[in-house]
C-alpha cells in the first residue's frame, strides 16, 4: 500500500526558498542579504495577517541558519535533512517548533531549559520557530524574555504574530527582535501567484477560468495567499470553473454584488430582495466587505478620483454609485454605529438595519405621494 501524502496545496507547493515568495519584497531582500553574508539577526518577528506568509518565512529563515549544505549565495539546499525536517514538519533535529497558542508558561520554561542544555547537535545552529506569539500569555512571554535578553551563540528565534502580543508591556519582547511588518497583498499580487501554481502544476482549466476566474478569487480571498490557493485548487478538483458556481460553493458575495445591493439601498430601492440580502444570517461575514464599500464612497464623494492612476480608475465605478444615493450619509452613519461593536449581536443588526431600511422606505413613498399629488393637481389645472 503507498504511503499516504497531503494533498492540500498551499502545503505542498509553498515556497521553499525566499525567490519563490509573492508580495514581500523588503523582507525577501533583507532574507537574501543575510544568506550572502551568512550573517543573521538573533531575534526575528513577522508579524501580519492570516495567510499572509509569515511561518513560510520564519521556515526559510530557520533553513538559512541551520542548513550545512547552503550555495556560494547562502540559500539552504532544501535537499538535506536540515531542510527536509523543516520543509515535512517533521521537527526532529535542532530546529524547534512551537506553536504560541498552545503553550503554557511552563511549557515554555521546560523547553528552553532543556533546549539550552547543549548546543546544536545535527543543525549548524538551534533556531527556535515560536508560532502564533500573539497566543503566549503575558506569563509565557516573560519566559521568551528572559531566553532572548543576552546573546548566545549558537541559538536564534524567529517569531510570527497576527496581532499585538499579551501582557502589560508586550513590546518589551518586540524590542529585542528585528520586526517585519507584513505587507498585505493586492489582489493583482495574488492574481499573479494562482497563475504561477496553474503554470507550474500545468493545470488544464477553460480560457474564461484562468482569466475571470482566477481574478475573481484573488478579489474574494481576504488578502490570503492561503485562502487564495485553498479555492484554487478546491475549484480545479471539482471542476467549478464557472463564476456563479464559485459564489455558491463558497458563499461569497463579491464586491460588485454588495456594492450593488448598498447603491439600490441608498437610493432607496428597498425590495424584498435588497432587504433579505442586507439582513441574512451571514451578516457577520458580511459586514467587513460592506464597511469597505461605504468608506471607499466615502473617500470618492470626498476626493473624487484626481488622486487615482488614470488606468484605476474604473475600479472606482461602484463607490461612486453609492455616494451618489440621497441616503448614503444616513448609510454611512447607521454603519458607523454598528461598527462601534466589536461582535454586533444579530437582534440588535435586523434592529438597526430594519429600521433604517423602512425609513428611507417611507421616505421614498412620501415623496412618491407628493409628486402624485401634484401631478393630479397639475391635470386638474391643465382640465379647466
Amino acid at each position: 500500500m503507498s504511503e499516504l501524502k497531503f494533498s492540500d496545496w498551499y502545503i505542498v507547493d509553498a515556497p521553499k526558498s525566499a525567490d519563490e515568495v509573492y508580495g514581500q519584497e523588503t523582507i525577501v531582500n533583507h532574507i537574501k542579504t543575510k544568506q550572502k553574508d551568512q550573517s543573521f539577526d538573533k531575534s526575528t518577528l513577522f508579524q501580519g495577517k492570516f495567510g499572509s506568509g509569515k511561518t513560510i518565512l520564519a521556515k526559510i529563515w530557520a533553513k538559512s541558519i541551520a542548513c550545512k549544505n547552503c550555495n556560494k549565495d547562502g540559500e539552504p539546499c532544501n535537499e538535506c535533512p536540515t531542510c527536509q525536517a523543516v520543509n515535512n514538519e517533521t521537527w526532529d533535529r535542532d530546529v524547534v517548533y512551537l506553536n504560541g497558542e498552545q503553550m503554557s508558561a511552563q511549557e515554555v520554561d521546560n523547553i528552553l531549559d532543556k533546549c539550552f542544555i547543549t548546543p546544536a547537535i545535527r543543525d549548524r545552529a538551534k533556531v527556535f520557530i515560536v508560532d502564533e506569539t500573539q497566543g503566549l500569555s503575558p506569563a509565557a512571554i516573560q519566559k521568551f524574555l528572559g531566553a532572548t535578553q543576552s546573546p548566545k551563540k549558537g541559538f536564534f528565534f524567529v517569531f510570527t504574530a497576527m496581532s499585538k502580543l499579551q501582557g502589560k508591556n508586550p513590546g518589551a519582547l518586540m524590542s529585542r527582535c528585528k520586526v517585519w511588518k507584513m505587507k498585505e497583498p493586492k489582489n493583482e499580487e495574488i492574481y499573479q501567484y494562482l497563475g504561477s501554481i496553474v503554470i507550474k502544476k500545468k493545470l488544464q482549466c477553460p480560457k474564461e477560468f484562468l482569466t475571470k476566474g482566477l481574478q475573481f478569487i484573488a478579489e474574494n480571498s481576504q488578502a490570503s495567499y492561503r485562502l487564495a490557493i485553498q479555492m484554487l485548487e478546491q475549484c480545479y478538483d471539482s471542476k467549478i470553473f464557472d463564476i456563479q458556481q464559485i459564489k455558491e460553493t463558497f458563499g461569497i458575495e463579491s464586491y460588485d454584488d454588495a456594492a450593488a445591493v448598498l447603491t439600490d439601498i441608498s437610493n432607496g430601492n428597498v425590495t424584498e430582495a435588497v432587504f433579505n440580502s442586507i439582513i441574512g444570517s451571514d451578516y457577520q461575514d458580511k459586514f467587513g466587505l460592506l464597511m469597505k464599500i461605504i468608506g471607499d464612497a466615502s473617500t470618492y464623494q470626498t476626493f473624487g478620483t484626481s488622486f487615482v492612476d488614470e488606468t484605476e480608475k474604473w475600479k472606482w465605478k461602484y463607490p461612486a454609485q453609492v455616494a451618489s444615493g440621497v441616503h448614503f450619509n444616513e448609510l454611512c452613519k447607521v454603519f458607523s454605529r454598528l461598527a462601534q461593536n466589536a461582535y454586533i449581536k444579530r437582534g440588535e443588526w435586523q434592529m438597526e438595519i430594519s429600521k433604517f431600511l423602512y425609513d428611507i422606505k417611507e421616505q421614498k413613498n412620501l415623496v412618491k405621494g407628493v409628486t402624485e399629488e401634484k401631478k393630479v393637481v397639475r391635470r386638474a389645472i391643465e382640465v379647466k
